[in-house]
């Protein structure tokens, strides 16, 4: 299989999950390149027990979870200074016109409770909610059952709620 083809056919997908991961679109871009070079050295290892869309995404998860723990101790580090962490926020997915500064503050708010979420329940539902990719395709890429899908989705739902519910009482 050709690699052009390859990236021409995953790229569009595998750079919107990296932005729903990293929050900032020149992140997004060059994690994605970091993806593509990391699935063309190892194109020769791919076993055709999986899908090609479904190892490519299992890529790319594993990579963007790598930045964000790397961001998570450069944070510590630099704890003095919050308002690094904030550069672009969430402007990406705040682009319709329609909505009001209230609603792109509440759709901001939900976002960061979203990113809160331990690791597998917001790979699992970015994944699901968001990209729109099936359950039984979320766990394949995870490595998961589906009912551990189903079950990490269920979680993440009721710390949502927690967590919304904890803020608004503030």
């Amino acid at each position: 299989m050709q690699f052009d083809f390859i990236f021409n056919e995953h790229r569009d997908k595998v750079y919107s999950l990296c932005l729903r991961y990293l929050q900032h679109t020149q992140e997004a871009e060059d994690a994605m390149q970091e993806v593509f070079i990391k699935v063309f050295r190892k194109l020769d290892s791919f076993q055709d027990k999986a899908q090609l869309s479904t190892w490519i995404y299992r890529i790319a998860v594993n990579h963007c979870l790598d930045i964000l723990r790397s961001k998570k101790r450069k944070q510590q580090l630099l704890r003095f200074l919050p308002f690094l962490q904030q550069e672009e926020g969430f402007s990406y997915i705040l682009t319709h016109k329609d909505l009001s500064l209230e609603d792109k503050q509440e759709l901001d708010r939900l976002m960061q409770h979203i990113r809160s979420l331990p690791e597998n329940q917001f790979t699992a539902l970015v994944l699901n909610r968001l990209e729109g990719i099936s359950i039984e395709r979320v766990a394949q890429i995870m490595g998961l059952s589906y009912k551990s899908v189903e079950s990490l989705l269920q979680r993440a739902k009721q710390n949502l709620i927690k967590r919304i519910e904890a803020t608004s009482k503030e």
